[in-house]
C-alpha cells in the first residue's frame, strides 16, 4: 500500500506500468497472487464520490468480489489530476419540510457547493478492504495541496533522471540519446 509521488515527467506512470507487467506475470505464475487492476484516477466518480471497489470493477461485475476480499492489487494512476476544486449545484431542502424549495416563480433553487475531489478519493480509498494492495500514483505539487494524506503504509518519491543516468542507460543506441538531449 503505497504512493508513488514525482515530479511531472519523472516516471510514476511507467514505474506503475512495470510494476503492473510484473504484477500481471506474477498471477499467471500463481493465481494466489492479488489480481492487477490498473485504473486512471481522472475517471474515478466524484460527485457524488463513488465506492473504490465499484469503480475498479466497473462493468467487470466478477472483479468487485476480489476488490472486496481483498485479492487485488489495485494501480490507481494520477490522483492529480482529479483537479483542484469543481463546482456543483444540488437543490435546496428545506430542513422543516425536506421539500425542495422553490422561489416565488416556483423554480426549483440550487445552491453551489465547492469540492476538492481529491479530499474524496482520499476518504474513498481509506474504505477499501485493508488486505488489498494498492498503488497510487500523484505529482508531488498536487498531492502536498490537497493536505490530507493518503491511508497507505508509505510513499516513494521519484527522483527525475540525470543526464549520466540517461547515457549509461542508452549506451547501445547513442543514436536516441542524441536525440533526447
Amino acid at each position: 500500500r503505497l504512493l508513488l509521488l514525482g515530479e511531472p515527467g519523472a516516471g510514476k506512470t511507467i514505474t506503475l506500468m512495470a510494476h503492473a507487467r510484473d504484477a500481471v506475470a506474477a498471477r499467471l505464475e500463481d493465481a494466489a497472487q492479488p489480481l492487477p487492476v490498473l485504473k486512471i484516477v481522472a475517471t474515478w466518480p466524484s460527485n457524488p464520490p463513488a465506492p473504490i471497489a465499484d469503480w475498479a470493477a466497473g462493468k467487470m461485475d466478477i472483479l468487485k468480489p476480489v476488490i472486496d476480499t481483498g485479492k487485488a492489487l489495485l494501480l490507481l494512476d494520477g490522483m492529480d489530476e482529479l483537479g483542484d476544486r469543481r463546482e456543483a449545484k444540488i437543490k435546496k431542502i428545506d430542513p422543516r419540510t425536506g421539500e425542495v424549495e422553490k422561489d416565488e416563480s416556483g423554480n426549483i433553487i440550487y445552491e453551489t457547493i465547492i469540492y476538492d475531489p481529491r479530499t474524496r478519493f482520499i476518504d474513498a480509498v481509506a474504505k477499501i478492504d485493508a488486505d488489498n494492495q494498492i498503488l497510487v500514483t500523484c505529482r508531488v505539487q498536487d498531492y502536498a495541496a490537497v493536505g490530507q494524506q493518503l491511508p497507505l503504509d508509505g510513499a516513494i518519491k521519484l527522483q527525475r533522471l540525470t543526464d549520466a543516468q540517461l547515457q549509461e542507460y542508452l549506451s547501445d543506441h547513442p543514436e536516441i540519446y542524441a536525440a533526447i538531449r
